[in-house]
C-alpha cells in the first residue's frame, strides 16, 4: 500500500490522523475547474520538492455543514447530492495523490465544523506560500 504521509501533524487535534483510502475520496474542487488548473503546476512542484506539509481535512455528506454543502458538495445529475466522503481542504494534494498512484492518504476526518476550523488554523498555507 502506497501512503501519502504528512510530513507534520497538528499538536493536539480535535481528531485523530487518519489513513483513508485515495480512491474513495471525492473533490469538492475538482481539476475541471479553471482555478485549479491554474494553481497545480506550481502545487506539483511544491509536494514533489517538499512533499506533503499536512493531512488533508475531509468530511462526510451527514456533517457538512451550509452553505459550504450547497455550493460544493458532489451531485449526482438528479441533482441529489452523492452521499460519501470529500475533502474539505486539500483538494490539490488529493488531486496528486490519485495522479501519483497513492492509495492511501493522512486525513482528518472532520464531524464538526469547530474541530475544521481548529485545524485550519494551525495548517492554514496561502496560495503561492507552498514551499519549495
Amino acid at each position: 500500500m502506497k501512503l501519502l504521509k504528512a510530513i507534520q501533524h497538528v499538536p493536539t487535534p480535535p481528531t485523530p490522523v487518519i489513513k483513508y483510502p485515495v480512491k474513495d475520496i471525492m473533490l469538492t474542487a475538482p481539476l475541471e475547474w479553471k482555478w485549479q488548473q491554474k494553481r497545480m503546476p506550481d502545487f506539483r512542484e511544491s509536494i514533489e520538492k517538499a512533499g506533503m506539509l499536512w493531512p488533508v481535512i475531509l468530511v462526510d455528506l451527514e456533517n457538512y455543514w451550509e452553505p459550504m454543502k450547497s455550493k460544493r458538495w458532489p451531485r449526482e445529475h438528479s441533482g441529489e447530492f452523492i452521499p460519501g466522503v470529500a475533502v474539505h481542504t486539500g483538494n490539490k494534494r488529493v488531486i496528486w495523490a490519485k495522479e501519483n498512484g497513492y492509495d492511501l492518504i493522512e486525513a482528518y476526518l472532520i464531524t464538526d465544523r469547530n474541530d475544521k476550523d481548529e485545524i485550519v488554523r494551525q495548517t492554514y498555507i496561502a496560495k503561492g506560500h507552498w514551499p519549495k
